[in-house]
């Protein structure tokens, strides 16, 4: 090496130096110039460059390492925790501890296999339930006889797209007691049957993905179904049939006709003298009514005063006197609307012998329960 550059020796491949192999190094703080060249081996040279370089054979980094662009792992990476602030794409993950997740899992519909040695909760968020009750055929089922009545509330939801519950994800509904509704004009001969909720929820009330029922998924289109409430008892439907008399107090050239009309078939009463006429299970109408008419038909009578409503002289029954016809009462009286025996106002009308006609008069009873008395009193004396 004496006498020559550095730069005119023979060059050494960098990839082809042995452990062994000798560097020349100046040791500035060396104090005796005469040895103040050293040699230093390669392999020196790789202990002295670990000690503040990462080894291409792996190590240990004890500050922060910032990676500005990508980084590709190809064997396993173990890290104490891992804070992702971005979307992070993982072929595989495998969990050996506990795993906890608090957002939302979505992606495409697809298979993936993990592996678990430890415990993974997983907390899905609340969905929108749907809810329906329908208690109408264990409702109908009370009923053992008659279709004149209708549920009320036996469905709720009770409208397509307008529901009630309204779908939620949590929360209370409290239900409607279903209950049962006659006919107008009908009735239940042993009293409606008593609806219970008590197997719904707590008696009635439900809580949204919580309150279990009958079947259904909770979706739309299957909406969880509510129990059944308890139906206590069995029952009938009926018309509701009420007793129509004519009660007459007259004097013995009267007769009336009295015609009740209902449901059924009209019911028509000539009275006379004091004997009262009645009949019992007269149908009440559609309306829950009973309406009455009423007439004078006999008999005419002869009047030399001219003082009856109609009269009329010489005829073959009166001659010279005035025929009172058959529709003037030919004694003062009255007549009246009893239910139950208390007068139905505004019919009741009174009269004087001769001044009015009672060709035609009307009354109607109304709100009618079963078993009720629809009396027409007449006097006339």
């Amino acid at each position: 090496m004496a006498n020559r550059r550095i730069s005119e020796l023979q060059e050494q491949a960098g990839l082809q130096l042995d452990e062994d192999d000798l560097l020349n190094v100046v040791h500035v703080a060396e104090v005796d110039p005469a040895i103040k060249n050293k040699k230093l081996t390669i392999s020196g040279t790789k202990a002295y460059l670990n000690v503040y370089y990462l080894p291409r054979t792996g190590g240990t980094v004890s500050g922060n390492v910032i990676i500005q662009d990508d980084l590709t792992v190809s064997g396993a990476t173990t890290v104490n925790t891992l804070n992702s602030t971005s979307t992070s794409t993982l072929n595989a993950l495998i969990v050996k501890t506990d795993a906890t997740v608090t957002g939302t899992i979505s992606g495409a519909n697809q298979t993936i296999n993990v592996t678990l040695t430890g415990q993974i909760t997983y907390t899905q968020p609340a969905q929108i339930e749907y809810r329906i009750l329908n208690a109408t055929s264990v409702m109908n089922n009370a009923i053992t006889s008659g279709t004149n009545y209708s549920l009320v509330n036996a469905i709720q939801p009770q409208l397509p797209g307008n529901p009630n519950p309204t779908p939620s994800a949590s929360g209370t509904f409290t239900y409607i007691t279903p209950s049962y509704l006659a006919d107008t004009g009908y009735y239940f001969p042993s009293g409606a049957p008593t609806v219970s909720m008590a197997p719904i929820g707590s008696n009635g009330t439900i809580t949204f993905n919580v309150t279990t029922g009958q079947g259904g998924t909770g979706s739309s289109s299957s909406p969880i179904q509510e129990n059944f409430p308890n139906i206590t008892g069995t029952t009938t439907v009926a018309p509701i049939t009420v007793t129509v008399k004519v009660t007459p107090t007259l004097q013995s050239n009267a007769t009336y006709q009295v015609t009740f009309s209902g449901g059924g078939a009209s019911q028509t009463f000539t009275v006379y003298g004091n004997s009262s006429q009645q009949s019992t299970g007269f149908q009440v109408s559609s309306s829950n009514t009973v309406s009455v008419s009423l007439q004078r038909t006999g008999a005419s009578w002869c009047d030399n005063t001219n003082s009856c409503v109609g009269g009329q002289l010489y005829t073959p029954a009166c001659g010279a006197q005035y025929e009172c016809p058959v529709t003037t009462p030919e004694g003062s009286g009255s007549w009246g609307a009893y239910l139950n025996g208390a007068l139905v106002v505004p019919y009741y009308e009174t009269w004087t012998a001769g001044n009015t006609s009672l060709s035609y008069r009307s009354a109607q009873f109304a709100g009618m329960s079963n078993g009720q008395t629809c009396e027409i009193k007449i006097n006339e004396n």
